[in-house]
């Protein structure tokens, strides 16, 4: 064995060494600060996430909420529209003017006409 090999094997000896010192010294009050650190960092984290998350959702609800009132806009229009139709076809005179536009006339006289019974009547329209 030559001297080098000896020398990196002491040298890893000596690092293991002073890594399992350092478990070792570890107590478990520096792990339960180690642990409330680790959660402390998970908490905040979630919590910047949830704040950049709602930040970025803002404009698009807004976009959303814009679309929104402008078709509620167009469907009050509508009603608007659509109600002062149906006032107008409600209206009485509506009938008569249509009726005077066709050329329509009230009947002169009222004509009583009374028709045989189905019993005098045959299937070919006679007696």
């Amino acid at each position: 064995m030559n001297l080098s090999s000896t020398f990196s094997t002491t040298v890893r000896r000596a690092q293991v060494v002073r890594t399992l010192d350092f478990v070792q010294e570890t107590s478990a009050a520096e792990v339960g600060v180690m642990i409330r650190f680790l959660v402390l960092a998970i908490v905040l984290t979630s919590a910047v996430g949830v704040y950049l998350w709602s930040r970025m959702e803002v404009p698009s609800l807004a976009v959303e909420l814009d679309r929104a009132r402008s078709e509620l806009g167009r469907a009050e229009v509508a009603q608007a529209r659509m109600r002062v139709e149906l006032a107008t076809i409600r209206q009485p005179g509506r009938l008569q003017a249509g009726a005077d536009r066709l050329g329509l006339v009230p009947p002169v006289a009222l004509v009583m006409v009374s028709l045989p019974s189905e019993a005098a009547v045959g299937p070919d329209g006679g007696p």
